[in-house]
């Protein structure tokens, strides 16, 4: 799956959960690659989305340029999605943001998993569906 396939499975996961998701990523994304907005079309979160291969980590410094972003970006909520893993320093950094959900390495395959279903190695479609109740405590947008 490439970076651009990944921000769009990213994109499909919020959609399936009912928002109005668009994956804007590419040269001139301003830090976001998928855009969240309610039914009404309000701009709610924001995602950056990192496809990395086996090894590559996220820093502190990744972190702080998607929260420069996501302050430009206006929204409420912020999503870094990454099938790699944050260093010591970017998950510290991360904990700070009270606005931020980070799901990385397993976590991103099981929340994929979660609303999608299963995805092949190759990237193609899920070969199931699940329903999403966003009332639930612990979904990351529930309505406030």
């Amino acid at each position: 799956m490439s970076p651009a396939e990944f921000e769009e499975r990213v994109a499909d996961v919020f959609a399936a959960q009912g928002y109005l998701a668009i994956a804007v990523g590419g040269t001139q994304d301003n830090g976001v690659d998928v855009e969240i907005k309610n039914p009404e079309g309000d701009l709610i979160a924001v995602a950056q989305c990192k496809r990395y291969a086996d090894g590559n980590r996220i820093t502190s410094r990744d972190i702080r340029a998607f929260a420069g972003a996501f302050m430009l970006s206006k929204a409420k909520k912020g999503f870094y999605i990454t099938t790699g893993e944050l260093t010591r320093q970017a998950r510290l950094t991360a904990a700070r943001l009270l606005w931020l959900k980070v799901y990385s390495g397993r976590a991103t395959a099981k929340y994929i998993e979660k609303h999608l279903g299963r995805i092949d190695v190759n990237g193609n479609a899920p070969t199931d569906t699940q329903g999403v109740n966003l009332e639930e405590a612990n979904h990351p947008l529930k309505p406030t």
